[in-house]
Parts: C-alpha cells; sequence; structure tokens
C-alpha cells in the first residue's frame, strides 16, 4: 500500500516507488483480479480523487478515481520498456474532476514499472531467483510528517502483490537493532511481521533529536519456503533479505515564538523609567503557534 496522510493538506507517505514486474500471460492471469497498489489513505474521508496524470494515453494501468486502487490491464502483457508512471490526487471540495482542465493536484506520486519477460509457467523459477523482489520494492521514498499522533501508517516496505506471484515464499518482517550512531529504529517505528506495514510509534519532531530530520531503520525480510499445501513453512529453506529504509520527517514551522531583547524601543515619555528594565519584542511569525500558549513566564503568544 502507498499510503496517504493529511498534514496542512494532503501528501502521499510513500512515493518513487519502483518495481520489476514479470511479464507473461500467468503472472497477469494472477494479478488482474485484485489491484497492485491501493493509493487512498484510511482517513481521506472521501474528499480526493485519483487519477493518472503521465502517460496521458497509457493503457497498461488504469486507477478507480474513488478508492485509489492500481489495477493492470492485459495489455500489460505488451510492455517492453521501463515506464514511469505519475498518479495525482485532486482535492474534490470544489474542484471537480482530477481530468478537468486547469485542475491543479494537491499531491503525485511516480511508480515505475521495470518489466521482465518470463517464460510460461517458469514464474515459480522466477520467484526463485529473486527474493529480493518479494520482500521489498526496487526503490522508495517514505515519509511522515512531524507532529502526527502515533500509530499514523507509512505503508508498506515491499509490494504485496509478490504474495500472489510467489505464494511459495512467506515473507517475514522484523526491524534489526541499530548502530550507536543511529540508535534503535524501534524507538521510533512498527513493522507489522507479515505484511510489512510501517507505521510511527512515537509523534515525530523534525528539529529535536525525536528522531529529527530522518530515521533510519533496518529491516530483515525472511522469506519461508511453503512446502505443503497445508501451508507448512520450512526455516531450513529459508532465505534472508536485508534492507536500510530511510522516513524523512516533513518539517513544519511550529516553533515557538522569539524573544529578543530591545534597546531603545521605549516610548520617549518613559524611558527614564526604564533605563535599568529589558524590554522584549515576541515575533509571532508561525500560524500554527496555538494562541494564549505560555511562551515564558507571564509573556503569552
Amino acid at each position: 500500500m502507498a499510503a496517504a496522510a493529511s498534514y496542512n493538506g494532503f501528501y502521499f507517505s510513500i512515493s518513487k516507488l519502483r518495481v520489476t514486474l514479470p511479464i507473461s500471460t500467468e503472472s497477469y492471469i494472477i494479478l488482474r483480479n485484485e489491484p497492485i497498489v491501493n493509493l487512498r489513505p484510511p482517513d481521506d474521508g472521501g474528499g480526493y480523487k485519483y487519477a493518472i496524470e503521465s502517460p496521458p494515453d497509457t493503457d497498461y494501468l488504469k486507477v478507480d478515481p474513488n478508492t485509489g486502487d492500481l489495477w493492470i490491464t492485459s495489455q500489460m502483457c505488451t510492455m517492453s520498456n521501463v515506464t514511469e508512471f505519475v498518479i495525482v490526487a485532486v482535492n474534490t471540495s470544489g474542484e471537480g474532476s482530477p481530468y478537468a482542465h486547469g485542475v491543479v493536484p494537491v499531491a503525485r506520486l511516480t511508480l515505475t514499472i521495470d518489466p521482465v519477460k518470463v517464460a510460461e509457467d517458469t514464474l515459480d523459477r522466477f520467484c526463485d531467483h529473486h527474493p529480493e523482489r518479494a520482500c521489498f520494492w526496487d526503490t522508495a521514498q517514505y515519509r511522515v510528517a512531524e507532529n502526527e499522533p502515533s500509530g499514523r501508517m507509512i505503508g508498506t516496505v515491499g509490494p504485496s502483490f509478490y504474495r500472489r506471484l510467489c505464494p511459495q515464499h512467506r515473507p517475514r518482517y522484523e526491524l534489526l537493532a541499530g548502530s550507536k550512531s543511529t540508535g534503535s529504529s524501534s524507538e521510533y517505528l512498527m513493522l507489522e511481521s507479515n505484511n510489512g506495514t510501517l507505521q510511527t510509534k512515537v509523534s515525530f519532531d523534525h528539529d529535536t533529536h525525536a528522531p529529527g530530520p530522518t530515521v533510519q531503520a533496518a529491516v530483515r525480510c525472511t522469506l519461508q519456503q511453503v512446502l505443503t499445501a497445508d501451508a507448512a513453512v520450512s526455516d531450513a529453506a529459508a532465505q534472508t533479505v536485508d534492507r536500510t529504509i530511510t522516513v524523512n520527517v516533513l518539517d513544519r514551522n511550529d516553533n515557538l515564538p522569539r524573544l529578543e531583547v530591545s534597546n531603545g524601543t521605549d516610548d520617549l515619555n518613559h524611558a527614564n523609567d526604564r533605563d535599568d528594565m529589558p524590554s522584549y519584542q515576541v515575533y509571532i511569525d508561525d500560524p500554527h503557534v496555538n494562541q494564549v500558549r505560555s511562551v515564558k513566564g507571564n509573556i503569552k503568544a
């Protein structure tokens, strides 16, 4: 899932996705009945619509404008070149259709598909030789806004549709211990072990060390081999793939007003009375600072 969230508007918490897609009639039949990616966040309130902006005449993908579900079409079987798709979200309150002329999208997401031709009936072999494809996106950019409540879903660390393409491999995810310099990502992030969904564990602050502008997470994916029809797995045949994921923390200009000592700015009639008393100027240049919030002592913003 490529989740999106509300932060002074709207943003995609995963973008610049790239994925390798095995191309064959077999893979199309497996994937055609379910979306390969869902773009709609759980909390968008239904106020956004989705569209493929580029390529404008693509026949390879289609998007449900209401749900954000991204589907492949039968034309995907003819895809031979690496293709970047740009998907946009549009605020529908007063702006209408995402296809209307002059409508400005509120967010864009790119998905690059790298097609690999696979001979029919050899999909299992492709899965065995490329375990990293089932574990992680080839590349992805993750981000989350500071000051959002804990439990914010960022998205999945890998393409979930590979579980349908490669059912003989069952991925399991875990966060690894960080280094002394980076600290432990488990202080800030949670990772669902079965589907690889990444969530925030605390509210982030871009301007401090909690966690700062970026969080690096070392993630291990263990692909267990499914051996029997009853889904029994073998740890002996398991493969592991490690990846370091960087989550960027979006900055919000939320610092408190600053106080500056002023010299000689008092009214001249009171200058003699205040020669020994410092005066202050309070700069409230941030619309996100709450009213009547204590700045220091008895001074309030």
